[in-house]
């Protein structure tokens, strides 16, 4: 299991529907992104695990007001995006990833440790959390001027 890094697990979803109601012409998304990257990056003490959300809901609405022969177009549109994320280092279950690096002031120190420090590498994140959420709303009003034939 710790030598198979590199791997990605992603799933997608994709939902349209449009309907039309009365005056109305509604429509209705929803995009799911679900993302797990395993042990990335190269050396075992530097590698971390990603998961990812990308959340799209949305609804948009066209319709006619006003004079059947002359009416207004107004749209209208609501939008949410939600996007969590966490980052935290690979293999917690094997203890936190180290790699001790010894330095040596020369070659013949004749020590097993290094003389000079000993310093400890590890993928120098503590586990991180976002959680990212937007919302956008927007609305237009049009009507054509003139006569129509």
């Amino acid at each position: 299991m710790i030598n198979n890094h590199g791997q990605t697990y992603e799933t997608r979803g994709f939902t349209r529907f449009d309907e039309q109601l009365g005056y109305h012409r509604l429509t209705q998304e929803i995009n799911l992104t679900n993302t797990h990257l395993t042990d990335e990056g190269d050396q075992p003490s530097l590698r971390v695990n990603e998961d990812q959300r990308r959340l799209m809901l949305g609804i948009h609405d066209t319709m006619t007001w006003g004079d059947p022969s002359n009416p207004y177009l107004l749209s209208a549109y609501v939008q949410y995006r939600g996007e969590p994320s966490v980052k935290r280092p690979t293999h917690l279950e094997l203890g936190l990833p180290s790699t001790f690096v010894n330095l040596f002031s020369t070659l013949t120190t004749g020590a097993l440790f290094g003389d000079v420090t000993r310093e400890i590498v590890g993928p120098g994140i503590t586990p991180l959390r976002l959680k990212q959420d937007y919302i956008s709303t927007g609305h237009t009003l049009r009507s054509s001027l003139g006569l129509r034939e």
